[in-house]
């Protein structure tokens, strides 16, 4: 056995435990998720470019972990198609916020 073999093996059980205890937590309550979504500037219980936030940046990471698991001994490289959809999603819920916010200045 390598050292990197080694080392990757000590990653993913580290990332593996990471998780569980997190998710263990989650479940229990012992950690918030609570108003995870909602806007608080307009009162409403689901913001929807929260939402397309958080599952392009959660679709993004897992795209990440799969090419490290499937033997990467180095970083995943970053494809430019990525970084426009992140950039895109980014950019449409600062722009929805920044929106919200200017309607609410102005009222």
């Amino acid at each position: 056995m390598t050292p990197e073999h080694i080392l990757g093996l000590e990653v993913k059980l580290f990332l593996g435990a990471l998780f569980a205890m997190l998710a263990y937590r989650m479940l229990a309550g012992q950690i918030s998720m609570k108003g995870l979504f909602a806007d608080g500037a307009t009162g409403q219980q689901v913001s929807p470019e929260r939402v397309q936030l958080l599952m392009t940046t959660l679709m993004v990471a897992m795209q990440m972990v799969r090419q490290v698991a499937q033997g990467g001994t180095s970083m995943p490289e970053v494809s430019t198609q990525t970084l426009v959809v992140l950039g895109a999603s980014s950019g449409l819920y600062t722009a929805v916020k920044g929106l919200k916010m200017w309607r609410l200045g102005k009222s």
